[in-house]
């Protein structure tokens, strides 16, 4: 141990050969951590965006979802009839024009 902490193992030749080998591991080392961290950060960022357009998804969904319901014939009549318009509804059912044409007659 007094070996050790004297720092003696160092001059030693088998010792001084290997240096560059573990200098080598240790930048392959702090290499590896660092890709660790940011393959974890980019796996984050995935997740927060697939978790955004879920979310935007059913925001779209029920945007579209009440779009149709307000649009249909049933709910404007009672949107007329509640804002007191005046409005009447047609008794006779739409007529198809055809200009100059024999289906008319």
């Amino acid at each position: 141990m007094k070996q050790f902490v004297s720092g003696k193992w160092i001059e030693q030749k088998w010792v001084r050969k290997r240096i560059p080998a573990v200098i080598y591991i240790f930048i392959l080392t702090i290499i590896y951590i660092f890709n660790i961290f940011a393959v974890q950060k980019l796996h984050n960022d995935i997740n927060r965006a697939k978790r955004k357009i879920l979310n935007l998804s059913v925001t779209a969904e029920t945007t579209r979802t009440q779009l149709i319901s307000i649009t249909k014939e049933s709910a404007i009549v009672k949107q007329v009839k509640q804002k007191k318009m005046g409005l009447l509804e047609t008794e006779n059912p739409p007529e198809v024009l055809f200009p100059n044409s024999s289906a008319n007659k």
